[in-house]
């Protein structure tokens, strides 16, 4: 599985307030822990004096998790040295080389070892078959209809159970369904072969539908200096 970018409604952003005695950090985090840690680390601080409040975040989907402590760190370091509350927000770009995209994995998965513990049988009663419209008819894309313009409509369904917050249920569903559509249109993260540097750091493109590949239109960019 190759890397996939996280594209959530707000880029990577922090508030730091130095204090007398410490330091108020409001992050865009999943992880205060590690906004705390890292920032006590960096500012030589016991961390009961690093305070972080987290209104609310939904839909990061890991993006705001660790990768959140690197710029929480950096505006708390900042705004220990200038004495003054500092703001960072990250633009596009810089989000998306530096934090948002999960790293490429490998891995594998018995799906006949799976169900026969699951069912309580032996492996040998498992039979994989190929996948068919009679017995698998939503192995597509479910609700959705593709044509030259892209999807225009999607119908999701999902039983969350009693909702505590159907808000943030919903924002959920749909960030899931939108970072998998990611996938079913070729994401692909390329690098600059000399420099190492990210070169597609913005919005994906639909490989399938481009004159050339990607891979060619950056590397006539780089020649052309333009992006």
């Amino acid at each position: 599985m190759g890397g996939q970018y996280h594209y959530t409604m707000e880029t990577q952003t922090c508030y730091c307030v130095p204090l007398e005695d410490g330091m108020d950090i409001y992050p865009a985090s999943q992880w205060i822990r590690a906004v705390q840690h890292n920032a006590a680390v960096a500012l030589n601080m016991p961390e009961n004096s690093i305070n972080v409040s987290v209104k609310r975040c939904g839909g990061g989907y890991g993006a705001k998790s660790m990768n959140s402590a690197l710029l929480s760190t950096a505006c708390a370091v900042a705004a220990y040295n200038l004495r003054v509350p500092v703001r960072m927000v990250v633009k596009l770009e810089t989000n998306m080389e530096a934090f948002g995209k999960r790293i490429p994995l490998y891995g594998k998965y018995e799906v006949a070892q799976a169900v026969a513990y699951t069912l309580g049988i032996d492996i040998s009663m498992i039979k994989i078959k190929a996948s068919m419209a009679l017995t698998s008819p939503n192995s597509g894309k479910t609700g959705a209809s593709m044509a030259s313009d892209g999807i225009t409509r999607v119908d999701l369904l999902e039983d969350v159970g009693q909702s505590i917050s159907p808000t943030v249920d919903i924002g959920q569903v749909e960030g899931a369904y939108v970072m998998g559509l990611g996938y079913w249109l070729n994401e692909k993260l390329i690098y600059d072969q000399n420099t190492g540097a990210l070169l597609t750091n913005r919005t994906w493109c639909l490989l399938f539908v481009m004159p050339w590949s990607l891979e060619e239109k950056m590397q006539d960019q780089q020649k052309t200096g333009s992006r």
